[in-house]
């Protein structure tokens, strides 16, 4: 949580919107966890509901929301008068974000949504932490500091890029305990 919210660059104290359940990491990573570190409000939301994710938008006291391609697609797609103010910063994880989702969702809030790559249990391994004007709906980014990955059939190995393989990685900080090799 504390290499996320540094390379989002979020400032202590800057609001926080994220949905249970606390088994995934747009709960607890991107949630629960950044605000601890940040000390700052948290939504956290029971479930996911966009008529209760556009008032807190529209409370504009959030600069951080965590979320679903699919919940991005929502809200991209729900009918709103006129321009509606979103968080800063907008990251989803858990699946595969679509150019469309991204192009609708940014056209609707004027912001763009950052991919990310990752699991509850090792934290945010890929963020497009890019600047607004460079982020990419077909990156998930770059490794988080500290954070080495590699496509390989075996961990110690690597292949040429634009090989399909297995997704290894490496990082002590991130990885709960009972995961070391």
């Amino acid at each position: 949580a504390q290499a996320l919210v540094a390379t989002v660059g979020l400032p202590r104290g800057a609001g926080l919107i994220a949905a249970l359940p606390l088994a995934r990491a747009f709960g607890l990573n991107h949630g629960l966890l950044a605000a601890a570190v940040l000390r700052s409000p948290l939504a956290l939301l029971d479930h996911f509901d966009h008529k209760v994710l556009l008032r807190l938008f529209a409370s504009r006291e959030y600069q951080y929301w965590a979320g679903t391609p699919m919940m991005a697609d929502v809200l991209g797609r729900c009918p709103l008068p006129g321009a509606h103010p979103a968080p800063s910063i907008c990251v989803v994880g858990g699946g595969r974000l679509s150019a469309a989702v991204a192009r609708r969702f940014r056209a609707r809030f004027d912001v763009p949504l950052r991919q990310c790559y990752g699991r509850t249990e090792s934290g945010t391994i890929t963020l497009d932490a890019a600047s607004a004007e460079d982020v990419r709906s077909d990156t998930a980014g770059r490794a988080m500091p500290g954070v080495a990955v590699r496509i390989a059939d075996d961990p110690r190995g690597s292949l040429p890029a634009g090989t399909l393989g297995r997704i290894w990685l490496s990082s002590p900080e991130y990885m709960m305990d009972g995961y070391r090799v």
